[in-house]
C-alpha cells in the first residue's frame, strides 16, 4: 500500500510540472517575457498532454527505482487518475475553460467562457468528467479477479484501456471544443497530442497481452 501511495505522489508531482512546462513552451512568446510568471501555479496554465506525459515519466522514473512493474503500478493508479480527470474537468467548468458551442437543445447546460459570458453551451466538460468515470468502471470490469478458481484469463490490459479510452475521449472533446488555443494545420495542438497518444495506447492494448504471456511464458 505505501508504495502505490508514494507512486501516487510521484505521478501527481510530475504530472503537475509536465502540465506547466508543457505549457510553457507552448506559450513561449509570452513567457519569455515574463519569466517571473512560470513558478506561479495560480495564475493558471496547465496542459493535460504534458501532465500525462510528466505523470507517465515520474511512475517511469519510481518503478525503476523501487524494482517494481510499471504496468501494474498505472493499474493500481488508475481509481486515482479517473478522480483527478474528473476533478480537473469539474473545475474547468466553474472556471470557464475547455467549453463548447452555445446550443440551445435540451441537453445544453450553462457554462462560463474565459471572458465570464454565462450560457447555454454543450456539455463538453461535464461529459469529460462522466466518460472518466465510465473508463474506470470499464477497466475495472476487465481486470482479473484474484479470487476466481481458476483466474480470469487477462486478455486485456486495464491500464493500456484505460490510456486508449481516455485519449479517444480527449480527442473528441478537443476537436468540439471552442476556447481559444494554438493550432496547427487547422487541428488544436492539444488535438495532434490527443492522437498521437490514441494511436500509441492503441499500440500497447494490442501488443501488451502478447508482451506479458511471452514473458510468463
Amino acid at each position: 500500500m505505501r508504495s502505490v501511495l508514494d507512486a501516487g505522489l510521484s505521478g501527481l508531482a510530475g504530472g503537475i510540472l509536465g502540465a506547466r512546462l508543457a505549457y510553457v513552451v507552448v506559450n513561449w512568446l509570452y513567457f519569455r517575457q515574463h519569466i517571473g510568471e512560470i513558478p506561479q501555479l495560480p495564475l493558471g496554465g496547465l496542459s493535460w498532454p504534458g501532465a500525462a506525459l510528466g505523470a507517465l515519466l515520474a511512475l517511469l522514473i519510481f518503478a525503476s527505482l523501487s524494482h517494481q512493474p510499471l504496468i501494474e503500478l498505472m493499474e493500481a493508479l488508475l481509481p486515482l487518475a479517473a478522480a483527478v480527470t474528473v476533478m480537473v474537468w469539474l473545475a474547468c467548468w466553474l472556471d470557464g475553460i475547455a467549453y463548447g458551442n452555445t446550443a440551445t437543445a435540451w441537453w445544453a447546460l450553462p457554462a462560463r467562457d474565459e471572458w465570464g459570458v454565462l450560457a447555454l453551451r454543450a456539455p463538453l466538460q461535464f461529459l469529460g468528467a462522466a466518460l472518466a468515470l465510465g473508463l474506470l468502471w470499464l477497466a475495472d470490469a476487465v481486470t482479473p479477479d484474484s479470487r476466481r478458481r481458476p483466474p480470469k484469463p487477462v486478455t486485456v490490459q486495464p491500464g493500456a484501456l484505460w490510456a486508449a479510452g481516455f485519449s479517444g475521449m480527449m480527442l473528441v472533446l478537443s476537436i468540439l471544443r471552442t476556447d481559444p488555443a494554438p493550432a496547427w494545420a487547422g487541428l488544436r495542438l492539444d488535438a495532434w497530442a490527443s492522437l498521437f497518444l490514441f494511436v500509441s495506447s492503441l499500440l500497447a492494448l494490442v501488443l501488451l497481452p502478447s508482451f506479458k504471456k511471452g514473458i510468463e511464458g
